[in-house]
């Protein structure tokens, strides 16, 4: 009676084991789900808000007649305009990787909306990999639209680096600091295409909405 009084005492704490390792497997289903849906929430509002040049385009640049830069963006030293040449020049190297930048920042809200977490860690990878071909076009020949990019530049990168981080270490926090600066980024990207407009209409003596290059 002994024995049998052990075993079922043994079976009863297997048992109660089992039940307290599949309720901790639970929780940290239902943790790991909560944290992929509020990232997806998170990320995607991030890039979908104030998203303002959607299929965005160097080749053809249309903008409101009040678009103007945010009065964050420091004031320049003052210098000589820059000749449409220059302009024309410069932008024509931006537009390959500003635009393989932007097709990252797609993809990285399209995996967002679907939730899926390797598609949103290869957006930002490749993101942060354009960054520095944006960096070497730095300076722009007009000093203030250089701060404005400078700007753009840096909230894409912390934004970059904050997603994977928080995706590698399944971080809420770290996400939530990745959707500010994107949301950032993209503000400040609206001031870039304002300035180029202006820029451009500057020295071209135009007032056109409507830039070809």
């Amino acid at each position: 009676m002994v024995v049998s009084a052990c075993e079922d005492r043994d079976v009863r704490l297997v048992a109660d084991g089992d039940v307290h390792s599949l309720g901790s497997s639970a929780k940290r289903d239902r943790q790991g789900r909560l944290l992929v849906s509020s990232t997806a929430a998170m990320i995607t509002a991030a890039v979908a808000v104030g998203w303002m040049f959607g299929g965005f385009s160097l080749v053809r640049l249309v903008l409101p007649d009040d678009a103007v830069a945010p009065a964050r963006v420091a004031t320049a030293q003052q210098q000589a305009p820059p000749t449409p040449q220059q302009l024309h020049a410069w932008l024509a190297e931006l537009e390959s990787p500003l635009d393989a930048l932007l097709t990252q920042r797609d993809n990285m809200a399209t995996a967002a909306a679907n939730a899926d977490m390797a598609g949103m860690q290869r957006a930002c990878e490749a993101g942060q990999a354009v960054l520095p071909q944006l960096h070497t076009l730095l300076p722009s020949p007009d000093p203030t639209l250089t701060a404005a990019l400078q700007q753009t530049l840096d909230d894409f990168g912390f934004g970059f680096s904050e997603c994977l981080t928080g995706l590698r270490n399944q971080d809420a926090a770290d996400i939530e600091m990745a959707s500010v600066y994107l949301y950032r980024a993209n503000n400040d990207l609206r001031t870039v295409m304002a300035l180029i407009a202006r820029a451009l209409n500057d020295a071209d003596s135009g007032n056109l909405d409507v830039v070809t290059i």
